[in-house]
């Protein structure tokens, strides 16, 4: 079989390898790229850091690619071999709308998009030098919360059960967020929980560590059912919730 080079990651805050592993075929529906030219962004420094939860090592970063088609899966129809291509990140695509109809994913309408006024508040902020983390608070006074009622209870049953259980002094920690890295970064560090809880735990290590947190308004409207049943989530949301309990109450 084929080999190729690339440039792996052992384990977090790991230094780079470079080896070579077996070239995969592509499978139904994927086409195979030879990569000639690779950027390497924020979050594959994240990457590089352990910073993302739940990533399992070894990992190769590297995700914006510009190279030619060398082998095509069954079932592919669009794509030849020895066309020259382009992949960069975005948060998905549906399909259906007229930007995907054209090929244009990058324009979907349908993907969850980041709350572009918030960026620009939370940023001058920051800037101003006077707060360490600035967070999009969908429960504070204020705030537009446009979700189905059963959303918006859960959200505020989960705030309540973080406050009793952790003594949580904010109103939401599954905002969107803009922090300072150098500051929080120790706090990310010592983060014990995963996927849903991560950014509870986050937040609430921020605040527990006295570190100026401001929270602004936000509008949020849910364009789509989510990914996850909301009552499927519930019980590993419960474990970590303990399991963070123990994490910061009982071990300090």
């Amino acid at each position: 079989m084929k080999r190729m080079t690339v440039a792996q990651i052992s384990k977090p805050r790991g230094n780079w390898e470079i080896l070579e592993r077996d070239i995969p075929n592509p499978g139904p529906g994927e086409v195979r790229i030879k990569v000639e030219a690779c950027g390497v962004c924020h979050s594959d420094m994240m990457v590089k850091e352990g910073l993302w939860p739940g990533l399992q090592y070894p990992r190769v970063p590297g995700h914006e690619i510009a190279g030619r088609i060398d082998a095509v899966g069954a079932n592919v129809r669009a794509w030849t071999a020895g066309q020259r291509v382009g992949v960069g990140w975005h948060g998905g695509h549906c399909f259906h709308c007229e930007a995907c109809r054209r090929g244009d994913f990058i324009l979907c309408d349908e993907i969850d998009l980041c709350d572009a006024d918030f960026h620009r508040r939370a940023i001058e902020m920051l800037e101003s030098g006077r707060y360490d983390m600035v967070i999009g608070s969908k429960l504070i006074e204020g705030a537009q919360d446009q979700r189905p009622w059963a959303r918006h209870a859960a959200s505020l049953l989960y705030t309540g059960l973080l406050r009793t259980l952790l003594g949580f002094r904010g109103t939401d920690t599954h905002g969107l967020k803009a922090f300072r890295r150098s500051t929080l970064i120790e706090h990310v560090e010592a983060c014990v929980v995963e996927k849903d809880v991560f950014a509870s735990e986050f937040v609430i290590r921020a605040y527990r560590a006295g570190l100026r947190i401001e929270e602004i308004p936000v509008r949020i409207k849910e364009k789509r059912p989510p990914s996850i049943n909301l009552f499927k989530r519930v019980p590993n949301v419960l474990k970590s919730v303990a399991k963070l309990t123990w994490a910061i109450r009982v071990k300090g």
